[in-house]
């Protein structure tokens, strides 16, 4: 019974609960098996019972720490108190410094009412007409959730919209032409979007003035969301440009997202026979075998799906308007017509919970621990280097579950409907030793998008710098037009090499006992910089910073902290190894 129930407790927990994408790979099981690379689980060695106890002792002291340092009883306590508000748990405060959070709880109810008015007109004009297809509905929907949300200036999105849609369909014969237009639009949109966001209407034409008149909608920010419809417009623009050259060259192609090859090419036209079969023996022609996500990326939709209402459709679509999880056009198309096995009770009601239960978390530390609220006026005025290090994880955690909420609270909008987009966040920041996993499980549906259309086309891993650095640059531009966010974008690149060069000098001696303790001393370094990096950016800055820096080297007790944080650390990222080798052994690869 006991047994039982913690398998249950450890699914509710695992990363297939989260996305329906991660199954088990029994291929991947056999050839590991084959070739030793699965371990034994070492859950119950000595070793590691040596590492429960600690995290037993060092997990609690670390809340404690950050707790002390940011509340009532803290020095720097009046700095910031002026940034927090009355709470509703247990009497006390709440943190609400961070913008992006307070607007989502603010409008969180408001936001489960239109919730609730789309999913009840959804299925009453199901019921009433059929006519009003699906595809229908998401257009006509859209139009007015976009309205609502930015008023007249729906128009600015619309613009753009009809601009790309025109591009790709005026020079589609000539797909690389089609292409570089497609992108050196869409990357001016973004630099034309900061420079005229706050223009009015009038400023570009006296025969639009009566427009400024007219209502803003509730959010004024409409070039932010336009962020998340640009990746919409451009997934459009490939996945149409793929089709057609496919069928010009009637063959179906070799080079497809993921690097896949031929395998995935018969398996292609395997489901379309099987399709046809399938049809004729149950006298349904809407009957198909269900495609798997890689065969849904390059679905042969015909030609005919890619027109502008279903375009309209796709960009427009209310559940994922606003930040995301991002769909592929193919993708989004092929579950408009049938619906995947994992919309099913079940999953979603898991995923409910796992929502529910990341928010009461978020809504504890924003209680209990005022670090974004510290952050605003520098309040760590005689904390010591641990204090400050606690300080900038906290924050990350913080950032982590924010983000977490806002993409899940969308994605589970999209489950009820009946849509089964990517998720977002299938670790969360403290599961992640590696800066190349961390970027595969941040954003993860961003990160797919990114590898599909930019990774792959420009050479994927056989030029895999110059590849990354284009990911970087356009994903510095994409999030905010500005000087530094280039700079850190190129950072990061910089920051992948020196993993990309000890993994691969390493791996001929993964079965030296050895091995997994250096690996745990890489994934330190990789820690160590993250924080550093974090605490530099978005907390103390470079005086303190560097003043924490010559804290840590330059006096004992600086040291004596630094020392035992990069051994406690080393066990969690064993520890860390050990929850992936787990996974492995379920067949599960996720890479990050």
């Amino acid at each position: 019974m006991f047994d039982k129930l913690l398998d249950n407790v450890r699914y509710f927990f695992s990363p297939e609960a989260l996305d329906a994408r991660i199954e088990p790979d029994f291929e991947f099981i056999a050839a590991n098996k084959r070739n030793g690379h699965i371990s034994p689980p070492l859950w119950d060695t000595f070793e590691f019972r040596f590492y429960y106890v600690g995290f037993a002792i060092i997990v609690p002291f670390m809340f404690r720490t950050v707790i002390h340092v940011t509340n009532e009883s803290n020095e720097n306590y009046n700095k910031f108190e002026r940034y927090l508000s009355k709470g509703w748990l247990f009497g006390r405060k709440v943190d609400h410094s961070d913008i992006q959070y307070k607007f989502l709880r603010e409008h969180f109810f408001p936001m489960l009412k239109i919730i609730a008015v789309y999913l009840a007109i959804r299925r009453a004009t199901a019921f009433i007409s059929r006519s009003i297809t699906r595809l229908r509905f998401d257009s006509i929907f859209g139009l007015i959730f976009v309205f609502g949300l930015h008023g007249v200036n729906a128009f600015k999105i619309f613009f753009h919209m009809i601009i790309m849609y025109a591009t790709v369909h005026v020079f589609q014969s000539t797909r690389p032409v089609a292409t570089v237009l497609t992108w050196a639009y869409g990357i001016t949109s973004l630099f034309l979007n900061s420079k005229f966001r706050s223009y009015s209407f009038g400023d570009f034409s006296t025969l639009l003035r009566p427009l400024d008149s007219l209502p803003t909608g509730t959010i004024k920010r409409w070039d932010a969301f336009y962020n998340f419809a640009l990746l919409r417009l451009l997934s459009y623009t490939f996945d149409y440009l793929e089709n057609l050259d496919n069928r010009r060259r009637k063959v179906t192609t070799t080079r497809t997202a993921y690097g896949l090859d031929t395998h995935v090419a018969k398996r292609r036209e395997k489901w379309s026979r099987n399709n046809r079969s399938a049809s004729k023996k149950s006298h349904n022609p809407h009957k198909v075998v269900t495609l798997n996500e890689r065969e849904r990326l390059v679905a042969p939709l015909s030609i005919e799906e890619y027109n502008f209402f279903n375009f309209t459709s796709y960009i427009l679509y209310a559940p994922l308007f606003i930040a995301g999880p991002i769909i592929t056009y193919n993708d989004y198309i092929y579950q408009s017509y049938h619906t995947l096995p994992s919309i099913n009770i079940k999953r979603i009601s898991i995923y409910m919970l796992r929502f529910i239960v990341i928010v009461l978390t978020m809504e504890v530390f924003s209680h209990y621990i005022y670090v974004d609220a510290a952050s605003k006026v520098m309040a760590w005025e005689h904390n010591t280097p641990f204090e400050l290090s606690m300080i900038g994880l906290f924050i990350l955690n913080i950032t982590s579950f924010k983000m977490t909420i806002v993409w899940r609270f969308f994605r589970l909008w999209a489950l009820v409907d009946g849509i089964d987009a990517p998720e977002n966040m299938i670790r969360l920041i403290d599961n992640n030793y590696s800066t190349q996993g961390f970027w595969r499980a941040w954003h993860r549906s961003y990160n797919k998008w990114l590898i599909r259309y930019v990774y792959v086309p420009l050479g994927g891993s056989h030029r895999r710098v110059v590849a990354c650095l284009a990911i970087f640059t356009f994903v510095a531009i994409w999030h905010d037009i500005q000087l530094h966010l280039l700079k850190w974008g190129w950072l990061i690149v910089l920051s992948f090499l020196p993993e990309m060069i000890l993994v691969k000098s390493f791996t001929s001696y993964k079965h030296k006992w050895w091995y997994r303790y250096i690996s745990a001393l890489g994934g330190v370094i990789n820690i160590w910089i993250m924080m550093i990096a974090n605490l530099f950016g978005y907390c103390i800055g470079y005086e303190g910073t560097v003043g924490m820096l010559h804290d840590m080297f330059c006096t004992m007790s600086g040291f004596v902290y630094f020392v035992i944080t990069t051994y406690c650390l080393g066990y969690t990222v064993l520890i860390m190894f050990e929850l992936r080798e787990d996974e492995k052994r379920r067949g599960i690869n996720l890479k990050c």
